[in-house]
């Protein structure tokens, strides 16, 4: 069991980091250990994690400067490239789990002549390579979409595997892919509501699966229990969408339509808008409800925001729910995360979540 399908108490993870005392990070780059290298320490590791955009990593690396050689640190400029693969593993003292898995995109170096050489460098995970490496045009003759993402994720196989959820339908027609690839699969493929699927980068692992598709919790946290704090939002949305589809076949226009609501308990002010969307790709009644249904459900989510920071636990990622106990009932429900920033420098360990929907 990983990440992505166990369940921690609080209780358990304190005793597993010695009461969260000596934060701990592994950084390895191009299979290099680097922060075991001589002269070299590190100022900062920041993680940050999501479920719609990037992952990135950001550290910043400290090492003296070698001044009868006139020379930076030879490790830090034969390993420290562009390019290179850069896998992270955060925790405390001798436990550590790996959360991040990408390679440098930017690398940025400072000289302080009193300090020393500061390597200011950023990794990124593969849907960085998603967005901007366009495939301007290419045609797939596929029974399913899932079939589509595993021939897109194959291209990036150096940096993750691929974690995919089977679709259910059957393409009948060629697809074309104008879009990045990354935008092929969340815009074409999920915020058009054609398949019922999330699709992000955690660790070493992509995921294209049904959403929220991990009910248990993967921590319980509170008062006294690791948060620090926390903030809720809920916003009013009384709004049908009302989805068209085609069939070719009969020449028949088909309609199917879903209420998104603020909660259950809402007073709506006036009648429902109604937002029209067309998907010609939509052939059958099930498929414009199913679409109509996607849609109401994610604006629901978009609609109710939820922020916190807690003790640093690497356990916590996106992609799963997080618990909040004994505060109140209003706020005691399961949080589904969508962000997560892991920071470890000289002021310790923190982990800051972001929420999207709650049960």
């Amino acid at each position: 069991m990983g990440l992505m399908d166990k369940s921690y108490t609080y209780s358990e993870l304190r005793k597993k980091y010695n009461d969260f005392t000596v934060p701990k990070v592994e950084l390895n780059v191009g299979g290099v250990s680097l922060l075991e290298q001589k002269g070299i320490s590190i100022g900062q590791v920041q993680i940050k994690l999501s479920l719609e955009n990037s992952g990135s990593a950001s550290f910043v690396i400290n090492s003296e400067y070698d001044y009868e050689k006139s020379s930076f640190n030879t490790t830090l400029k034969n390993k420290v490239v562009l390019g290179k693969t850069v896998t992270v593993k955060l925790g405390y003292g001798s436990n550590s789990t790996l959360i991040f898995k990408g390679f440098i995109a930017s690398i940025d170096i400072e000289l302080d002549v009193e300090n020393g050489i500061f390597y200011n460098i950023t990794a990124m995970d593969a849907r960085r390579l998603m967005m901007t490496d366009n495939k301007p045009y290419i045609l797939y003759s596929k029974s399913k979409y899932s079939d589509i993402v595993k021939e897109i994720m194959s291209r990036y196989k150096a940096l993750c595997s691929l974690d995919c959820d089977a679709t259910e339908e059957k393409i009948e027609d060629v697809v074309c892919q104008r879009e990045s690839d990354y935008d092929f699969i969340t815009k074409k493929l999920i915020e058009n509501g054609r398949v019922d699927r999330e699709f992000f980068i955690v660790a070493d692992k992509a995921y294209f699966r049904k959403p929220q598709s991990v009910k248990s919790p993967i921590i319980s946290i509170g008062i006294n229990s690791g948060l620090k704090s926390f903030n809720r939002r809920l916003d009013y949305i009384n709004k049908v969408f009302e989805v068209h589809g085609y069939n070719s076949d009969n020449k028949e226009h088909i309609v199917g339509s879903s209420t998104a609501k603020g909660e259950n308990n809402q007073v709506n002010v006036i009648s429902a808008g109604v937002e029209v969307v067309t998907l010609p790709d939509c052939k059958t009644q099930t498929a414009v409800n199913n679409a109509a249904k996607n849609m109401a459900k994610k604006a629901e989510n978009e609609n109710k925001k939820a922020s916190g920071t807690c003790i640093g636990m690497p356990e916590i990622i996106p992609g799963r729910f997080i618990k909040i106990s004994d505060v109140d009932s209003l706020i005691n429900k399961k949080y589904y995360i969508t962000d997560v920033t892991h920071t470890i420098n000289y002021n310790g360990f923190l982990t800051n979540f972001i929420t999207e929907g709650w049960d």
